[in-house]
């Protein structure tokens, strides 16, 4: 029988659900986590990006305390310059800041044959991350793509994974549900929105965005937040844009 090879890999992290998710996953594959690469926007401000999630980054310094391994971080410098469905490098472009930070870490870590991906169902992610790995002769490991969003919502959920919304972005995501719990309520709630506006379950399109609190199996340490602010992009009663922006957080044994 053959034995399925395991893969030395960076977790690439935003500290959303998805990322986190997929890393755990690999995880309990058997697949060995050596460091964790975050790209932030410089200041920490929010920025339009098509592949990064930059809300939260404020936490992301410490994830080498929450999950045990070293994090690598570079500031995002680029745009998304190339914005077709294909990708061929592209000077200035956000992707090369993240071939950078990857080209770096595979440097100092000559063990490392792969790297891990929360994507879904984005063809657009997807087509990057491979683009760089093809440049970096690694291999992208994306434990959740294209599974349903509802099952892997759900699946997070029965997990036990511990995530609250820093970002909304979607109609019928009003006020409310900012900072909110990734639990039963959210889930019957994205079901309601993918059925009135055909929204994306797990926000893969930007209709939400979230932190990762604790995550059984692989966090050592549960994030507290103990100061943050809504900050308000769009002033809108049906579909508000709101991020939570957290000026001070603690680490817990759980």
């Amino acid at each position: 029988m053959a034995v399925t090879p395991v893969h030395c890999f960076i977790g690439l992290i935003s500290g959303g659900k998805d990322s986190i998710f997929a890393i755990s996953k690999l995880v309990s594959m058997g697949h060995e986590l050596v460091c964790l690469a975050n790209l932030y926007p410089i200041n920490h401000e929010e920025i339009d990006s098509y592949m990064f999630q930059s809300v939260g980054s404020e936490v992301l310094a410490r994830f080498d305390e929450i999950i045990g391994v070293p994090i690598y971080r570079m500031p995002i410098n680029g745009c998304p310059l190339s914005t077709s469905l294909e990708y061929q490098y592209t000077k200035g472009d956000e992707i090369e800041d993240l071939f950078n930070l990857l080209a770096n870490i595979k440097n100092r870590h000559s063990n490392i044959t792969s790297v891990s991906c929360g994507a879904i169902g984005s063809k657009y992610q997807s087509n990057r991350l491979h683009n760089i790995c093809k440049r970096l002769n690694i291999c992208p490991l994306c434990p959740l793509w294209g599974k349903d969003e509802a099952v892997i919502l759900r699946d997070m959920i029965d997990f036990g994974l511990e995530a609250i919304t820093v970002k909304i972005a979607c109609a019928g995501l009003t006020s409310n549900y900012l900072s909110h719990s990734i639990n039963d309520k959210f889930y019957n709630k994205m079901l309601d929105l993918k059925f009135l506006y055909n929204a994306h379950i797990c926000g893969e399109g930007g209709e939400y965005e979230t932190l990762v609190i604790y995550c059984p199996g692989l966090y050592k340490k549960r994030i507290n937040i103990k100061d943050s602010n809504i900050v308000v992009l769009k002033d809108d009663k049906l579909a508000p844009v709101l991020i939570l922006k957290i000026f001070d957080f603690s680490l817990e044994i759980p």
